[in-house]
């Protein structure tokens, strides 16, 4: 399918461009805490592992469900672990009833550092 890696790597950059366009148009309408998290390299990271897997699934693009297999890459997962900003938007794109993803209802982020606080893990 991939003349090349660097053929593939223009793919996933392409596709990477896309999901940000379309995340930044999802969020412009008063939501300046989403846009500024998604300009942080963290987030940024997080939407090319995503993309790399849309190229290599030969996948369409949903903004609203994160695959499993993206959110269980170690890359990510040590990002979700130590970044709550990113953890909280990955958790706000991500619209599924997937009852094995953790998705947290609120959707004030003020509100989710709050309970990540009091949380014992």
């Amino acid at each position: 399918m991939f003349r090349s890696k660097a053929h593939f790597l223009m793919l996933a950059n392409l596709k990477y461009l896309e999901l940000q366009d379309l995340l930044l148009k999802r969020f412009q309408v008063f939501k300046n805490e989403e846009i500024r998290i998604l300009k942080k390299e963290n987030m940024k990271r997080i939407l090319y592992e995503w993309a790399k897997f849309l190229i290599k699934e030969n996948d369409n693009t949903n903004i609203t469900y994160i695959p499993q297999k993206v959110l269980q890459n170690n890359k990510v997962q040590d990002i979700l672990k130590n970044d709550i900003d990113c953890e909280w938007l990955v958790n706000k794109i991500h619209i599924s009833n997937d009852e094995q993803i953790n998705i947290h209802s609120s959707n004030n982020f003020e509100e989710f550092k709050k309970k990540k606080r009091c949380s014992p893990f």
